[in-house]
């Protein structure tokens, strides 16, 4: 998602391979099924799957281009060894290790992004995962690394192409826009919000809104401006010594105040549906 990595063509008896081992006493680690996104440069491709070892099952003819492979097992897998043998090399662009029930979560990792790439990215394959994916909701949430950098005026404009991407790729798809929590910048020995923080976060919120997409603004819900002190200094603390950072407990606050801020927008629309 967002990315790829390259297969090269397998050699001699040797087809690049990739092996998972999976923790099955934690809920993200009970995998039933395995879908590969991939590309092969010509027909005629092939995955096998190993599971503890033992072979159990291999796709064949898969065609040039864009393919799904869809491999299901009856039972929690332990262990599996996935092999390609794309005969003119090829790309995966993810793999979905998933379970028969529960929430699936698929992330597009943009480590320092500012969520302007999706309008860049091959318009038809993007598409096709999409639709494959089928999403029931999408969280998009930057403005963090561009704090520093980027006009607030063009990051609006630029935003808003984004969100009319996934419009028209998903339409029947909602989709909230998170902004940036609060960063602090050391000033005359004490750390103050970045000067440019709430112009940005104002773009992606008029940006969302004039979209119709939904706005969760995480600045306020963690205390707006210089809030960020206070999760760095909380005992334990909630925030790493950058004072930009949420560290794992910070993490888990705001994720849980997210939940709770939308799990109560929903009661309130369905009782407000209800007393129509």
């Amino acid at each position: 998602m967002g990315a790829f990595a390259s297969v090269p063509r397998p050699e001699e008896d040797k087809w690049p391979s990739l092996h998972y081992r999976f923790n099955t006493s934690r809920r993200g680690g009970q995998v039933t099924r395995i879908r590969v996104f991939m590309h092969s440069y010509v027909d005629g491709a092939a995955v096998v799957f190993r599971v503890n070892e033992q072979f159990s099952d291999t796709l064949r003819g898969l065609p040039d281009g864009f393919s799904v492979v869809d491999f299901r097992h009856q039972e929690l897998l332990q262990e599996v060894r996935i092999s390609f043998m794309l005969p003119e090399g090829g790309r995966i662009y993810g793999i979905s290790l998933e379970s028969e029930g529960g929430v699936q979560m698929d992330n597009i990792a943009m480590r320092g992004g500012s969520g302007l790439i999706f309008t860049s990215m091959n318009r038809e394959t993007q598409q096709a995962m999409l639709d494959h994916l089928s999403p029931g909701l999408i969280l998009l949430q930057y403005g963090g690394n561009v704090v520093p950098y980027m006009n607030a005026k063009y990051y609006r404009r630029a935003f808003k192409k984004q969100l009319q991407f996934f419009k028209e790729t998903c339409p029947n798809t909602p989709l909230i826009v998170i902004g940036p929590s609060d960063m602090s910048l050391r000033e005359g020995g004490r750390f103050t919000t970045y000067p440019g923080l709430e112009p940005i976060r104002d773009a992606l919120r008029d940006a969302a809104l004039q979209s119709g997409c939904g706005f969760w603004d995480l600045y306020e819900a963690m205390g707006g401006e210089n809030s960020m002190p206070s999760f760095v200094h909380a005992d334990p603390p909630l925030a790493s010594p950058d004072y930009i950072h949420f560290n794992g407990l910070g993490i888990n606050l705001v994720s849980e105040m997210f939940y709770n801020a939308l799990v109560l927008e929903l009661k309130e629309y369905e009782q407000e549906k209800t007393s129509r």
